[in-house]
């Protein structure tokens, strides 16, 4: 009963923070390197390749390689590209989290965010994995909370949806909180598919940038955007004709289109409600990319609320729709990438988790119930103590019996002789 007591004060929650985008730093183990002579690096050793001042060499080994006969990715001929493994604490740059360690056993997910979600099965089944060892660690009485940000939000989402069922969440989930989540995708992806520029890879070549198949993970949901291109005729583009509309202005390749087709799945599929208590902070106060238009000649970058790079009707459907979730818009000049650093954002994530999950220097044991654990504590003491006693007198006795019947025995056998 006394560990009884001890676990309820000391397990905690476990707590699983995702990265975004380009967050999870990549290594590279090549067979030869003699095959890629953009990089400097030694055959069959691991290398970390991302981030890495070596442009040309990061492209040429997170390429992707589509087999069309297949159905399915890879990196380039005898390239392995690997992550972290999940680590103790949050990452160095992540200060909305600071605080919390001494409630929370605090977890980062690192994942091959190149190849995200079509080539990140280990990573999601190592998560699976890890929390159900953290949370049977406290016998199912802290379940674990996921923390998502941008991409890590998606992450979130498809590991709930698609890698574990109903009855493993309610058995080790606890909560999940979406920080500029990129729920439904995101036009600017559609954008970088077009062109092979994205902001952070601005020195990497464009086939790299058209072939990662992160990006069409991020297509905008088509439940969600019926209307991301107009023509300049005023007919109006959905986001499910979208890469048919890139397609047919030769912008793409085998490759691409294979990929595409490999996400499919969740562009088509209405945003899934997680099932658990969930909470999405998110940012309507500035701008961001929600489609294009053709006028004047040219294309046009349409704009509407958002945070600078995610766009908010997913979030809204989210908000909407989600049997559980609060939802908290900022409404202020926080850009997207500054989320992860924002004391208004760690005061939202500390308020949600203090009502929501209750950590174990907070949880309080109601009078009657704390009663009836400290009379059956002392109810188990008393007993135990009793029944030394009764051992000790029983032993105490057995030798009493035995010596007595000893000295019988030689009174006989004395008797005898004489």
């Amino acid at each position: 009963m006394f560990f009884i007591l001890a676990s309820l004060c000391a397990s905690k929650n476990p707590l699983y923070y995702i990265p975004g985008l380009a967050q999870s730093n990549l290594f590279a183990i090549v067979d030869d390197s003699r095959l890629y002579e953009k990089c400097e690096i030694t055959s069959n050793a691991q290398t970390l390749i991302w981030p890495s001042s070596n442009k040309e060499c990061a492209a040429q080994l997170l390429d992707t390689i589509y087999d069309s006969e297949n159905h399915f990715i890879s990196h380039p001929p005898g390239v392995k590209i690997t992550s972290q493994k999940i680590t103790d604490g949050p990452p160095s740059n992540v200060n909305i989290l600071n605080g919390l360690e001494d409630s929370y056993d605090i977890y980062s997910v690192y994942y091959n965010w190149v190849h995200y979600y079509i080539g990140n099965q280990d990573n999601f089944l190592d998560l699976k994995a890890h929390i159900e060892s953290t949370v049977s660690a406290t016998n199912y009485s802290e379940k674990a909370v996921l923390i998502g940000y941008s991409l890590g939000g998606h992450f979130i989402r498809y590991f709930l949806h698609h890698i574990v069922d109903e009855e493993w969440i309610s058995k080790h989930i606890e909560s999940a909180i979406y920080i500029a989540p990129a729920l439904g995708g995101s036009f600017l992806s559609v954008v970088s598919a077009a062109t092979g520029d994205v902001s952070f890879f601005s020195l990497f070549n464009q086939t790299f940038v058209k072939h990662a198949p992160v990006l069409y993970s991020l297509f905008p949901n088509f439940n969600n955007n019926k209307d991301v291109y107009i023509k300049e005729d005023g007919s109006k583009i959905p986001a499910s004709e979208i890469f048919g509309l890139l397609k047919f202005y030769n912008l793409t390749d085998e490759t691409m289109e294979g990929i595409y087709n490999l996400t499919l799945e969740t562009l088509q599929e209405p945003i899934p409600d997680p099932g658990v208590n969930s909470a999405i902070i998110y940012n309507s106060g500035l701008s961001a990319v929600t489609g294009a238009k053709f006028s004047n000649g040219k294309n046009e970058l349409v704009k509407g609320p958002g945070d600078g790079a995610i766009q908010i009707p997913e979030i809204l459907y989210a908000c909407d729709n989600w049997s559980s979730v609060k939802c908290f818009d900022v409404k202020s000049e926080l850009h997207h990438n500054n989320f992860i650093i924002a004391e208004e954002v760690s005061i939202i994530i500390h308020d949600f988790l203090q009502v929501n999950v209750p950590s174990p220097t907070n949880k309080k044991i109601d009078n009657k119930t704390l009663a009836l654990l400290i009379g059956l504590s002392v109810g188990v003491v008393i007993a135990v103590v009793i029944s030394a006693f009764l051992i000790l007198w029983i032993i105490r006795k057995a030798k009493s019996y035995g010596v007595d019947l000893e000295e019988n025995l030689m009174d006989d056998v004395n008797q005898n002789i004489n």
